[in-house]
């Protein structure tokens, strides 16, 4: 009896041991993949931080990347801009286009285009890694999976995010169109040359 308790005994250990080696290795290896935040939500969000709030569909994606050599090795980074056509702004500029710029990392969005609509916090900073900061050197709008974000999946649920938020930004800001200003200046000018030429012409 007393050596059926001790094998029975040894055997939880070995499972207990197991478990825990197991437990160690999942986190070791996901160490250098992780993002060590919690996301936040429209209740829990520190709106102080961000500079851009708006709500907007995805209008382009780019893929941005950039590559040095180490040793006789090449090693390339990659990147996204994503542009938003903004629909409502609680804070921030008064652009109706916004980029969003991202280093593909752990933290990184996974933006698609999509009929959605999305509810986007962004703040100002410089890109982490310096290969990049060569390339791109000042400090973008950017964004992550620590940041607000809310992607519409279900439109009534979406539809009270948007609320919220307008109970906690009440003044929307007005958006303006980023037209060329200097091109249709450019397009009057010529178009009264033309006609000055036609006049004297006749």
């Amino acid at each position: 009896m007393l050596d059926r308790w001790r094998s029975l005994r040894k055997k939880k250990m070995k499972k207990k041991t197991y478990h825990l080696i197991l437990i160690l290795g999942l986190l070791v290896c996901q160490k250098g993949k992780a993002c060590f935040c919690i996301s936040e939500d429209i209740e829990t969000a520190n709106y102080s931080t961000y500079e851009e709030l708006f709500l907007g569909k995805i209008l382009n994606i780019e893929r941005i990347a950039v590559s040095e050599i180490r040793g006789k090795e090449k090693y390339e980074y990659v990147g996204t801009i994503t542009t938003f056509e903004v629909i409502k702004k609680w804070k921030g500029s008064n652009k109706k286009i916004i980029k969003i710029y991202q280093q593909e990392s752990s933290c990184g969005l996974e933006f698609s285009i999509t009929n959605s609509r999305w509810i986007i916090s962004a703040y100002r900073k410089s890109f982490v890694t310096e290969v990049f900061r060569k390339i791109y050197p000042d400090r973008y709008l950017q964004t992550d999976n620590c940041s607000l974000y809310v992607e519409e999946l279900d439109y009534d649920g979406f539809e009270n995010d948007i609320k919220k938020i307008d109970k906690k930004f009440p003044n929307e800001i007005e958006l303006k169109n980023d037209l060329n200003y200097g091109l249709y200046i450019m397009v009057l000018i010529l178009g009264i040359g033309m006609l000055i030429i036609l006049k004297k012409r006749k």
